[in-house]
């Protein structure tokens, strides 16, 4: 779907895309403004014209959870489909063809994420691995054994990860050591961190595993060391999918169950989007 007033509207915007029961799984522009998409079961689509027409792109592996572009305009797919042995592929032409850059990570990729010529890849049991040549060869990082299903970089260049198991590490030092931060939360999967409001962190909970209705959203304006629940008229069961922010200021919380939910206040109120 499309919107073009801020989320009070929305329409189909799905044209190209023949695959009904496909779940929505991540979406990132690159800067020639193209537009990539991916999820179970669809692989990887690309929109050049702003969402009016989708074309497929890759046609091996299905199960495609995560998607990043790099500060050079590299895109970047975390893939969590054991029949093909991929879990990273990388496009150096805006998706035009696709290269298996997975080396030594042999788990699926939930989470990608960068920092200047740093990739991070968050593995389901091997922790998160670093590349720090755009991905052609990878190295573990000390974090090691945990299951990431979230990772972000903040302003001030912390590294954040947070786990199925509700826990977030962050590492002041692009990976080579990570603290455990303290949560409010208890075991929910931390399924994803905007670090993208200057000053703020979010954390939005569930989705991979939720308990239930409860507090599914939390702010840290201290770089996590404390957290803040926000949740005043969210209402979600099955947790949060994705928190995004746009240049006009809103932040957009994509929910499981519930549909889309935006604040303009930092997430004091949340409005059905």
């Amino acid at each position: 779907f499309k919107s073009t007033d801020q989320g009070q509207s929305w329409f189909g915007a799905s044209n190209g895309i023949g695959i009904d029961y496909s779940e929505p799984a991540a979406m990132v522009i690159s800067g020639n403004d193209y537009i990539f998409f991916s999820g179970y079961e669809t692989g990887i689509y690309r929109s050049t014209n702003n969402g009016e027409f989708w074309e497929q792109l890759f046609w091996g592996p299905k199960d495609i959870y995560e998607l990043m572009v790099t500060s050079n305009d590299y895109i970047f797919a975390g893939v969590a489909d054991d029949q093909f042995f991929i879990t990273v592929l990388r496009s150096t032409n805006y998706g035009d063809s696709w290269e298996d850059i997975s080396g030594q990570i042999n788990k699926n990729v939930y989470a990608l994420t960068s920092s200047q010529d740093k990739v991070f890849a968050g593995t389901s049991g091997d922790g998160v691995f670093i590349s720090a040549n755009y991905g052609n060869s990878w190295t573990q990082s000390s974090l090691y054994t945990n299951y990431i299903a979230s990772l972000a970089v903040s302003s001030s260049g912390n590294v954040f990860a947070g786990t199925f198991s509700g826990l977030i590490y962050k590492s002041t030092d692009s990976g080579s050591n990570w603290d455990i931060l303290p949560g409010m939360w208890g075991y929910e999967c931390v399924s994803t961190i905007l670090t993208q409001v200057p000053g703020y962190i979010f954390v939005g909970l569930g989705r991979w595993i939720s308990l239930g209705s409860g507090e599914k959203i939390f702010r840290s304006t201290d770089e996590g060391v404390t957290w803040t629940s926000i949740n005043n008229g969210i209402h979600t069961s099955q947790g949060i999918v994705e928190l995004i922010s746009t240049s006009s200021g809103y932040i957009y919380a994509t929910t499981a169950d519930n549909g889309t939910f935006r604040t303009s206040d930092y997430g004091n109120m949340w409005e059905q989007a």
